[in-house]
């Protein structure tokens, strides 16, 4: 029996060059290359950071929805947040599905 999981879409790529040029090494950095607008990634209770996925985004979100994993710690189903990067956020809905049907 499939368990519950949530779905990541990946909503906004944001760049912010102002920041860019006084915080960033590279100053032309643009946008973040690791998501684009569209990416849709599935995750479940238990599953771990993959390899080609943002960790800072993946921690971000995992506090959002829990302290373990991609396991929901209350009944908000939907939720917008951003990645930590002030000057390349990608901001991403949270869709948790709590019913077996995922």
């Amino acid at each position: 029996m499939p368990s519950p999981g949530c779905l990541i879409s990946v909503l906004r790529r944001e760049c912010h060059q102002d920041l860019q040029a006084i915080f960033l090494d590279d100053p032309d950095a643009g946008p973040c290359r690791s998501f684009s607008s569209g990416d849709e990634f599935r995750f479940r209770p238990g599953d771990h950071c993959p390899a080609d996925f943002c960790p800072r985004l993946w921690a971000a979100i995992c506090t959002t929805i829990s302290q373990t994993s991609c396991e929901p710690s209350f009944k908000e189903e939907t939720m917008v947040i951003s990645c930590p990067d002030g000057t390349r956020p990608v901001i991403v809905r949270i869709d948790i599905n709590n019913d077996n049907n995922f």
